[in-house]
């Protein structure tokens, strides 16, 4: 495990490499899992090293609840879930702006 690697782009919080690949985790504290998204670790590129390895990539993203002081909510995808998703969106903004 490898915590607050510094990319070109941005931080990644930690990362969990094994054979059978790499898990990338962005943490947020009192924010929905949605500010810790996939989608959010990938449109920071903070991947490119790992996809280069060939290796499947993992992104996680966790909310922690202070009050609670427990994890709030997580969501994970798969990277080529995430790009998929990000290429349908820029598509579909393209047709809506054209």
């Amino acid at each position: 495990m490898h915590t607050e690697i510094r990319t070109a782009a941005s931080c990644i919080h930690a990362t969990v490499e094994l054979d059978s690949g790499v898990w990338i985790f962005e943490f947020e504290l009192d924010a929905e899992a949605e500010e810790a998204a996939p989608a959010r670790i990938w449109a920071k590129d903070c991947a490119e090293p790992y996809r280069a390895a060939g290796k499947s990539v993992y992104l996680v993203g966790i909310g922690f609840d202070s009050e609670q002081r427990n994890v709030d909510e997580w969501k994970m995808e798969i990277l080529e879930t995430v790009a998929r998703k990000e290429t349908a969106r820029m598509e579909e903004e393209g047709e809506s702006n054209a």
